[in-house]
């Protein structure tokens, strides 16, 4: 199913490279790819000075096979979607990395915000429904941030689009379909996939058919916490900067 619904979501070449760029891969001594993700792991072997390792999309759901602190980068491609434990993959990222280190999360959807119209037009309810009952999490795109938490990381969000499939965009409403398909045929009502099928072509002839979601992207920076230092009061700040120095993990040493 994780093949199949990749090809819904849009391509992802500009955002990968943006964010490889951002996270000075051509710096990068040992990088390490998680899942299936051949194009990242291309783009990586191509880019970084050091060795890429890719880890399979079976052995992220166990402690990852790395030792404490050796990697630079540490990056996967359309997988927390998929994870039943996102939080703890986000830990074991957190432990391989060494201080300073990247973790480059891309293309992680939310269906649940998807824009459609018309209505009867509408599939991506329908796939969102499809993904749950595979063990997915078709909104974790959302969630991205929450499980980089201050003070351990340090984040900056991306957003990508779907490009709208038919319609005044110019798409192509043939692979569109056909993609589709490839994530409901056999899990939903073949009449209700075929009644989709036709609603969507019609309003793609009519020039209004719109199906839009959100895929988000994070780059996140290890941060190492200094367990003896004391959190700064709020006192020590003009009115209202305690509670934002307590946001970003102020602090100061014992003295």
């Amino acid at each position: 199913m994780r093949s199949r619904f990749r090809a819904l979501v849009p391509d992802l070449s500009i955002l990968r490279a943006r964010l490889l760029e951002a996270a000075h891969v051509g710096e990068a001594d040992s990088v390490v790819v998680l899942g299936d993700a051949p194009d990242l792991v291309a783009e990586m072997r191509e880019s970084a000075r050091g060795e890429v390792l890719a880890v399979g999309r079976e052995e992220v759901e166990e402690p990852l096979p790395l030792a404490d602190g050796g990697a630079a980068i540490v990056a996967c491609e359309v997988l927390l979607t998929w994870i039943r434990e996102p939080g703890r993959l986000v830990a074991e990222m957190h432990r391989v990395l060494r201080p300073g280190g990247c973790a480059i999360m891309v293309g992680e959807p939310d269906l649940q915000a998807a824009v459609e119209h018309p209505p009867q037009a509408g599939i991506l309810g329908l796939a969102a429904g499809v993904l749950r009952r595979h063990g997915a999490d078709p909104a974790v795109g959302r969630r991205l941030r929450d499980l980089f938490p201050l003070p351990s990381w340090m984040t900056q969000m991306h957003l990508h689009g779907m490009e709208p499939p038919a319609g005044a965009a110019g798409g192509d409403i043939d692979r569109f379909v056909l993609d589709a398909r490839k994530v409901l045929d056999g899990e939903i009502r073949a009449a209700v996939v075929d009644r989709w099928e036709r609603e969507a072509r019609r309003a793609c002839a009519e020039g209004s058919l719109v199906t839009w979601f959100p895929v988000f992207a994070l780059l996140a920076r290890k941060v190492v916490v200094d367990a003896s230092a004391t959190p700064i009061p709020p006192a020590h700040f003009p009115r209202g900067k305690g509670e934002r120095a307590r946001r970003a993990g102020g602090s100061v040493k014992k003295t």
